[in-house]
């Protein structure tokens, strides 16, 4: 699929002369770290701290076992308890959103995954992507909306996006309507052909299109203004492998051309993260 877009630069200015008015990070999957711990570097940490706010794809579910009871195959994703302490020390809570539709948020039972909720929102955490809060309205001129195309298990209260047309109904007149999907297909560098048409069917009506799932990132392209991020690519994962070691983070600036006037995307900027292994840390 090398080719099937177009990639665009890094950094794209798209109105110069807006002034900012808040500034938007987005992390690709949150996976397992096992029994280790996540340490951020310098860099990392400078790039966080020129964000407002944080929207990262929560891909695990806290819980001390990976079997599931009647299930005798499946690549479940328990995640370990310490991570809700190892995100606040990235960025703050209040204003770290997580997405949970995803392919492994139906891993374990229902009550299992609302115990592991329950721990991510009393650290103040606010949570979406669920059929019954698909969007999260994380600043008053923006609005997130997650959605899944897969599930490695019956998950029917997630957001799902097999059809891009309907994915308009989500968005918030006034506001400038991000999509934040999970889909495509793992360990690909490239999107193939259908998540093209897709993703093209959803810049049609979204503002940007940040989506999230292969484990290694994916080009950015920009259509008629509007930046789509095929993948962002792992943010850590305790898998020590090369293919899953790589992610990209990525900023928008929102901004206005005048204090009345709409909000719009002013920038979009990416940039390559690494997960490091040592001794029991990422």
């Amino acid at each position: 699929n090398r080719g099937i877009v177009n990639p665009a630069p890094r950094e794209t200015i798209l109105h110069p002369g807006d002034q900012t008015v808040l500034t938007v990070g987005f992390i690709g999957d949150i996976m397992n770290i096992d029994d280790k711990a996540l340490g951020y570097g310098e860099q990392l940490m400078e790039w966080a701290s020129s964000c407002d706010l944080m929207v990262g794809n929560f891909e695990a579910t806290i819980h001390d076992r990976k079997e599931r009871d009647g299930v005798k195959w499946g690549a479940n994703q328990p995640q370990a308890e310490r991570i809700v302490e190892d995100l606040a020390e990235f960025f703050d809570p209040a204003k770290f959103h997580l997405g949970l539709a995803n392919n492994h948020s139906g891993d374990y039972p229902r009550s299992i995954f609302e115990r592991s909720c329950a721990m991510l929102r009393s650290a103040g955490f606010p949570l979406f992507g669920m059929a019954d809060s698909p969007s999260a309205d994380i600043a008053p001129e923006l609005r997130i909306v997650g959605g899944t195309m897969w599930s490695n298990q019956n998950a029917d209260d997630m957001l799902w996006l097999h059809k891009p047309r309907e994915a308009g109904q989500y968005k918030r007149n006034g506001a400038l309507n991000i999509l934040y999907p999970h889909w495509g297909y793992e360990l690909e560098a490239w999107p193939r052909p259908i998540i093209v048409r897709q993703a093209h069917e959803f810049a049609d009506q979204y503002d940007a299109v940040i989506g999230h799932h292969a484990h290694n990132p994916q080009p950015l392209e920009m259509r008629g203004g509007v930046p789509i991020f095929y993948g962002l690519g792992d943010f850590c994962f305790y898998y020590d492998l090369p293919t899953y070691r790589y992610g990209t983070i990525c900023r928008l600036e929102i901004g206005r051309p005048s204090p009345d006037a709409p909000a719009r995307i002013r920038s979009v900027a990416c940039e390559p993260i690494e997960n490091r292994h040592a001794d029991k840390q990422i």
